[in-house]
């Protein structure tokens, strides 16, 4: 070869050896980040609730001035904080659910009948970065600090 080279040695061993213990993947580990996820999606969608705003971040349309005067509180979606309060998450398997359990969400989320739409289920980019960085971190710890055997 003529011109310029250079020789790379670079230890593989390691990436080889990750490799390895990723694809005899624990699937008893895959719940665990999956509850932090949970977790996360929770502290993350009741942030919202108090800031009243939808996953794109734009503020929720604000309350119907003559139903504003009647309403017990002053916060959007918080009349018997039922809403906020059935915010969960589940685990079946090696899937993660998210959401709520009021028949009524999905009128403030899609909007309907006169209701406006007052979007509060979803991730944002950034939401999706955080989540991604706890499924990254479960992956560090578990697999590539060589907990795993493998």
């Amino acid at each position: 070869m003529s011109g310029v080279s250079v020789k790379i040695e670079v230890n593989m061993q390691p990436a080889i050896d990750a490799l390895r213990r990723l694809a005899s993947l624990d699937r008893t580990a895959i719940p665990a980040a999956h509850d932090d996820a949970g977790r996360q999606l929770q502290v993350i969608h009741q942030d919202r609730f108090d800031r009243e705003t939808g996953p794109d971040g734009t503020p929720w349309v604000p309350l119907n001035p003559f139903y504003a005067k009647t309403k017990k509180g002053k916060k959007i979606l918080r009349e018997s904080s039922a809403l906020f309060t059935s915010l969960n998450w589940q685990v079946e398997g090696s899937t993660l659910l998210f959401g709520v359990d009021r028949v009524y969400a999905a009128t403030h989320q899609f909007g309907r009948g006169g209701i406006p739409a007052r979007p509060f289920i979803g991730v944002s980019a950034e939401d999706a970065d955080e989540l991604a960085e706890i499924y990254l971190d479960h992956l560090r710890t578990l697999y590539i600090g060589g907990a795993a055997s493998g």
